[in-house]
């Protein structure tokens, strides 16, 4: 489904109600694909590893975050060190993952990662789960790793753990 922009004010945006909620950047709502199943299932690995892992990290899905005066990202999950975000929170997480769904462009998927660096997030990955694959974003390319890693905080979550349940 490709991106279908409505203008709105960003008053509009926050109060709206929406079937699936979907990003706004520059007075435009932009909708985000529908996940699937492999998508879910990806999300669900990475928040139980998170949760088992120690590290003092939350994993959040689906967190608005307004990354610039009048831009608003919903990553698929946001990892926050120590406490959860209080609402209305401003400070950028401490890592973004995004999961390729089937209706994702590569595209908007790198402009999404670039909007999410810009805004200071130091550690971002795209991950696919039809392929299997792993990758990290730095400086406006994709780069193929084996785990997602935060090393100041100790994370290190394997591919195989990530896909272990995919079918």
């Amino acid at each position: 489904m490709a991106a279908v922009p409505t203008a709105v004010s960003i008053e509009e945006y926050l109060h709206a109600f929406y079937e699936w909620e979907p990003e706004y950047e520059d007075g435009q709502v932009v909708e985000r694909p529908l996940p699937d199943e492999l998508h879910s299932l990806v999300m669900l690995a990475i928040i139980r590893a998170v949760c088992a892992s120690g590290t003092g990290l939350f994993a959040l899905p689906e967190l608005r975050i307004r990354i610039g005066e009048s831009r608003f990202r919903i990553p698929d999950l946001s990892f926050y060190a120590d406490e959860p975000p209080k609402l209305g929170n401003t400070k950028p997480p401490l890592a973004v993952v995004e999961v390729v769904s089937p209706d994702d462009r590569y595209p908007v998927l790198l402009d999404r990662l670039a909007d999410l660096s810009a805004f200071g997030i130091g550690h971002l990955w795209l991950i696919s789960p039809e392929q299997r694959i792993l990758q990290r974003y730095e400086h406006g390319s994709l780069v193929k790793v084996d785990s997602l890693e935060i090393p100041e905080r100790g994370l290190s979550i394997p591919a195989e753990l990530i896909f272990a349940d995919l079918y």
